[in-house]
């Protein structure tokens, strides 16, 4: 973990150290703090005010403020460098953070102090700028007293706002990477915005909800889960106001011209009460760059059955997920089954490839099984005929959406005849007998569903006659 940490030795760059050192548990961690020499230091500044001696008392200033920040680092055991460097100092500190750190710690004024965060201070101009995560560290509440360090009596309050995009989900996926709190309480909060073109409607909201909660609870966090109506800035502060840490995302570029802070985070960063975690995911072409394989922003895990885990498998998934996206660049997540399928054959291997597509509105689950007379095939090309049907059946759910075909009166209908453990039956209303897998049924609906239930479905040639690849319950 390398961390850039500017200071100017005044109260809010000591109150970003205290942070650094006291919140957070980085073993290893490397702290670079930098120290800017103004090229015209402001006059009514507390040190460069006076007339100086010439450049020895320039870095015998900056050297005091070197000094005392990096004391309040020295006892969490963090690896500190002290950086001199002369200039303009937002020009330099945003030089210095393309240097390649995971995060940006700033230290910004409180509501107790004006401005509250000022249109040309390094914090703000990071904030905005930087194409790395930032630490935006307010010490004081808007009472002005300091905060406290968090400790198994008083954890500290962390709100991760989410809303399901790609920048959102990042933030998640890095939590436990970029703010490792010893003690801690965390809560997830999406906002149901009612306005017409809202990220989110109230059945979505809660389904990201539980997603993120659920991936929290991988990395062993237990998190408290809260749906809210309204606007986001206004919902997000409200709840931020009991809060001591707020965690929100946003997607990174490098390039200049691209807004890296949405308009819902921006207004949540000016008027926030509280310290704020903005997580930047490297972008798709910085990552492809350093490893050669863009990430995926949708989170995606696999599940194997019957066989170990392959990195050739990991990789041809995520490039499947990618494709995805492209289609369906609001997909939530995605969750992957690789099972080796036994067959009465002593050599050669076959392999199920199940998806499940969390997504706004039902979900799409898609079951990939070999050919009946296939005794041997390939896991890689297994997994990318899954994706293909993926693909195929998002573009459907695309035009159904936008009103390109109508959703009702083409999409088949029936009632279910038979239930049995992991499968069922449908009888159409053109008489067919379809297949359904317990997994294409949406919404959570199989542990309910009975015989008699009228349901919607899309089907497609199954070895057996026609099977179902989603099931809605009417």
């Amino acid at each position: 973990m390398k961390i850039l940490l500017p200071t100017d030795g005044s109260r809010y760059a000591l109150a970003a150290a205290r942070a650094l050192s006291g919140w957070f548990a980085w073993p290893g961690g490397e702290v670079d703090v930098l120290a800017v020499i103004p090229e015209e230091p402001k006059s009514d500044h507390r040190d460069f005010g006076r007339d100086t001696a010439g450049e020895q008392d320039w870095r015998s200033t900056v050297g005091r403020w070197l000094d005392d920040t990096a004391s309040h680092l020295d006892a969490s055991g963090l690896r500190t460098r002290q950086l001199t460097r002369s200039g303009d100092p937002v020009e330099v500190v945003l030089d210095a953070v393309s240097e390649g750190y995971d995060l940006v710690a700033v230290g910004a004024k409180g509501r107790a102090d004006e401005p509250f965060l000022d249109e040309h201070s390094v914090a703000r101009a990071v904030l905005e700028q930087a194409p790395t995560s930032v630490l935006l560290v307010r010490e004081r509440t808007a009472s002005g007293r300091q905060r406290r360090l968090p400790t198994a009596q008083q954890p500290l309050r962390v709100l991760i706002a989410v809303d399901g995009r790609a920048g959102s989900k990042a933030a998640v996926g890095a939590y436990s990477r970029l703010a490792p709190v010893e003690h801690a309480e965390l809560a997830v909060i999406a906002v149901a915005d009612a306005a017409e073109g809202g990220a989110l409607g109230e059945p979505d909201a809660r389904k990201v909800v539980r997603r993120v909660a659920s991936m929290l609870a991988d990395h062993g966090l237990a998190a408290e889960q809260r749906v809210v109506a309204g606007a986001p800035a206004s919902r997000i502060l409200a709840a931020a106001d009991e809060a001591d840490l707020v965690v929100m995302g946003s997607r990174a570029s490098r390039d200049p011209a691209i807004v890296r802070l949405g308009s819902v985070g921006l207004e949540v960063a000016l008027a926030t009460p509280c310290s704020l975690l903005i997580v930047r995911e490297a972008a798709p072409e910085a990552l492809e760059a350093a490893a050669g394989e863009p990430e995926a922003a949708t989170p995606f895990e696999i599940a194997y059955e019957g066989l170990d885990p392959s990195p050739a498998a990991e990789r041809h998934v995520l490039r499947g997920v990618r494709r995805l996206e492209r289609v369906s660049p609001d997909l939530i997540a995605v969750d992957v089954t690789l099972a080796a399928k036994a067959h009465r054959h002593a050599t050669g291997n076959l392999y199920d490839v199940n998806l499940r597509l969390t997504r706004p509105g039902p979900d799409v689950v898609v079951s990939r099984t070999p050919p009946r007379h296939h005794e041997d095939e390939d896991l890689v090309f297994a997994i990318g005929e899954a994706f293909d049907k993926a693909r195929k059946q998002l573009i459907e759910l695309r035009e159904v959406e936008r009103g390109d075909v109508k959703s009702h009166d083409e999409t088949p209908h029936g009632k279910v005849t038979d239930l049995f453990p992991d499968h069922g039956f449908i009888r159409s209303s053109d008489g067919r007998i379809v297949y359904f897998h317990r997994n294409s049924v949406t919404d959570g609906a199989w542990g309910g569903l009975e015989v008699g239930a009228e349901v919607r479905f899309r089907d497609e040639p199954g070895e057996e006659g026609p099977q179902a690849t989603t099931v809605a319950v009417l």
